[in-house]
């Protein structure tokens, strides 16, 4: 009643005010409002067919970024926080997830930035938006930072893909020779193991074949090509998290004495232990990476209005289910295997589920045989799906350095060479090495290098690019965050990253 009795001529006044101002903070950064809608309109499926992109909804994009994040890193998330203790990796991981989720947002905005630059035409402003056109790190390093910036992304970029890759293929071996020796030998296979059987290395080299064979081809495709399979990879992710989950929840629930026997087994605080820091720091931040693989991601959606929220949305889901998975994984077992899903080989379906059947029970058989077909599978297909998408990246990263000749005398794109070529040395330094915590650790190194360090940069050096040549609005994106945006937060963030890295990288050897 009281709003009703308020003068008209009062509420018009307000209304127009709101208008007024919220238009104002839109048309920042552009010279009218047309450009700035031109920002969030979706893409056109007829030009995008020209430029041979096939475009995708928001949903098939979430499912992108869930399959790059779901790597290899979460199967040594429980094995980390086993190692670090659980007060320590706790915090590493939401600290890095919420950095990781900001620096999402960042990346987000150098791309729209480099975007606007480089497209300018005859406006006097830059329009910064994500468009058909792709922006992959190196390529935005050059334009911001020049050759150098473009060298140390890159060097950036290849190490971190190939560690990462050269773990997706040891993992991929030692899954599928413990699956092969569980179910068709009744017998254990654990090539992390000191002393690993005769037959155990030659089921994980018969795989490591049959994987190379199978990636090799898979890596010559685009992204937009693999949009249906990625979509039931990731249904297949949720479908194996669930049962992990479940599972260990299962166990832990009706054997309360494993939380003491994890105490116990530990022999050092259960919270901290900062002699291990550099192995909790590198497997989080490993799990959490999927930022130079975004603009692979981003430039088939349709709806580019969404980047953030799908963004930001995937990788909040992604902490809540490596928690879960990390506390219950280090707590279940009396012997945290670095590939935590080794540990379900030995599932029996009786009691807690890993006890031991004392007399025949057909339904239990069933059941532990589907879970553990499902679990040891669970890497083999995540694997399956990562290491070509990084290929890509990769390949296509470092197609940019190679000289247009290569096409003209070989009859082969630069970026099916690149492919192709830096696919391989991974694959070969998995059969040559397999000691899957330390790969998974330094491969966490340059993670965090290519998650949080060169995205502040980037966004730094673009700032400050696009401020000097025209001025601070210029740069503003539709993605620009209210505080975290700011250029002291950012570089608050840039020198904190470092500093982290330097204790993670002296810890690692005394670890």
């Amino acid at each position: 009643a009281k709003f009703r009795s308020l003068d008209v001529d009062v509420w018009t006044a307000v209304a127009d005010v709101l208008k007024e101002s919220t238009e104002s903070a839109w048309r920042t950064g552009c010279e009218t409002m047309d450009e700035r809608s031109e920002l969030l309109m979706p893409e056109d499926e007829e030009e995008a067919g020209k430029n041979g992109i096939r475009l995708y909804s928001s949903q098939v994009a979430m499912a992108m970024i869930i399959n790059y994040v779901v790597g290899t890193g979460c199967f040594g998330l429980p094995y980390a926080f086993v190692e670090g203790g659980y007060g320590l990796a706790v915090s590493i991981l939401v600290v890095g997830g919420v950095l990781a989720t900001v620096s999402m947002v960042y990346t987000l905005e150098i791309m729209a930035r480099a975007e606007g630059v480089t497209n300018i035409g005859d406006r006097t402003r830059p329009v910064n938006r994500i468009a058909l056109e792709k922006f992959d790190f190196t390529r935005i390093a050059q334009i911001f930072q020049g050759a150098y910036g473009a060298w140390i992304s890159q060097a950036g970029v290849f190490f971190y893909t190939s560690g990462l890759m050269w773990s997706y293929a040891s993992v991929f071996g030692s899954s599928v020779s413990s699956l092969f020796s569980s179910t068709f030998l009744s017998k254990s296979c654990d090539i992390y193991a000191a002393n690993p059987p005769v037959g155990c290395t030659t089921a994980y080299y018969v795989a490591l074949a049959f994987f190379t064979a199978i990636c090799l081809y898979l890596v010559l495709l685009n992204l937009s090509e693999q949009a249906v399979l990625q979509k039931f990879l990731s249904l297949y992710r949720m479908v194996a998290f669930t049962i992990m989950l479940a599972t260990l929840a299962w166990r832990v629930g009706t054997d309360p004495s494993v939380v003491i026997r994890f105490h116990t087994r530990t022999g050092s605080p259960l919270l901290f232990r900062w002699d291990k820091f550099g192995k909790a720091f590198g497997p989080c931040f490993l799990a959490l990476n999927c930022h130079f693989n975004l603009p692979d991601v981003m430039q088939p959606l349709k709806d580019k209005s969404r980047a953030s929220f799908i963004g930001t949305t995937s990788m909040a889901f992604v902490v809540l289910l490596y928690l879960l998975l990390a506390i219950l994984g280090g707590f279940a077992f009396e012997q945290v295997s670095p590939l935590v899903s080794l540990n379900w080989a030995t599932y029996t379906g009786c009691g807690n589920g890993w006890d031991i059947c004392l007399e025949p029970n057909r339904r239990a058989e069933l059941v532990s045989g589907a879970t553990r077909l499902v679990v040891l599978l669970f890497p083999v297909i995540n694997v399956m799906s990562s290491f070509p998408m990084n290929g890509v990246t990769l390949g296509d990263n470092i197609a940019l350095f190679l000289p247009e000749s290569i096409e003209r005398s070989t009859g082969v794109s630069r970026k099916a060479l690149a492919r192709i070529s830096f696919s391989l040395p991974p694959l070969i330094l998995a059969a040559l090495f397999k000691k899957l915590d330390l790969i998974l650790a330094i491969a966490g190194l340059f993670g965090f290098i290519l998650e949080i360090l060169i995205p502040c940069g980037m966004h730094l050096a673009s700032s400050k690019y696009i401020s000097e040549k025209w001025d601070a609005t210029a740069a503003q994106t539709p993605y620009s965050l209210p505080f975290w945006s700011s250029r002291p937060v950012v570089r608050l963030i840039y020198l904190l990253g470092f500093l982290s890295l330097f204790i993670a990288v002296i810890s690692i050897p005394s670890s």
